[in-house]
């Protein structure tokens, strides 16, 4: 999302400086054009997701996958699948 936000206030301000013009006489398709600006700002952003995705996962031992009551407890469990209280 906010990958997004940086490009579109990129182009808005090339678009007020005038140089936005300068691209589209550019033998450039504009759609190559528009890549070429989101491109930087959504790779920045999936590095930005991917470090707090690690940080956390390393400094935080926030699990990333969820842990079933069968690997924990595993009466519990046989008495979930048996049905038994």
């Amino acid at each position: 999302m906010v990958g997004f936000m940086v490009s579109a206030l990129s182009i808005a301000r090339e678009r007020e400086l005038g140089t936005f013009e300068q691209l589209l006489v550019s033998p450039l398709q504009p759609i190559e054009i528009l890549i070429g600006k989101a491109a930087p700002a959504l790779i920045i952003a999936l590095a930005s997701a991917t470090a707090m995705l690690i940080l956390g996962w390393l400094v935080l031992d926030v699990p990333l996958f969820p842990v079933s009551d069968c690997e924990t407890d595993r009466r519990n469990c046989l008495r979930r699948i048996s049905g038994s209280s």
